[in-house]
């Protein structure tokens, strides 16, 4: 088995086909990119984007794969591997020794893009979406 975790938004549509086959229709880059991260991962290992490495902190102990350039990103994207967990006893632990981006900057980075006319407003980026 191969994992591919990514953190970020996500819209899930309405069911799609029927009886066993039927599933939720799921758009958006993140379940691009954690497709994309499944078939980077060797057999048995779980890889994770760059944002979800940010978001357990210190909670595993993680391997560098680099920033390979994945199909469908112009972008090279981080991706680590998970190699163990790191014995730390809670995420609040974790955190501590790598803290997620702020909230605060990033809602002081979306004003003062928003004066220029850009970003509508804050996206929180400490915080996996839930849906």
């Amino acid at each position: 088995m191969r994992i591919g975790i990514a953190t970020g938004l996500v819209v899930v549509g309405d069911l799609i086909g029927e009886g066993a086959a039927q599933e939720r229709g799921v758009v958006g880059e993140t379940p691009h990119l954690a497709a994309r991260l499944q078939a980077l991962a060797a057999p048995s290992s779980l890889v994770v984007a760059d944002a979800t490495r940010r978001q357990v902190g210190s909670l595993f102990e993680f391997e560098d794969l680099g920033k390979p350039q994945l199909a469908g990103f112009v972008e090279p994207q981080h991706a680590w591997g998970i190699v163990s967990e790191s014995g730390v006893v809670s995420r609040f632990e974790a955190l501590r020794t790598h803290p997620p981006v702020s909230w605060l900057a990033a809602k002081r980075r979306s004003k003062s893009c928003c004066g220029a006319g850009r970003a509508p407003g804050p996206v929180r980026p400490d915080r996996a979406a839930v849906g």
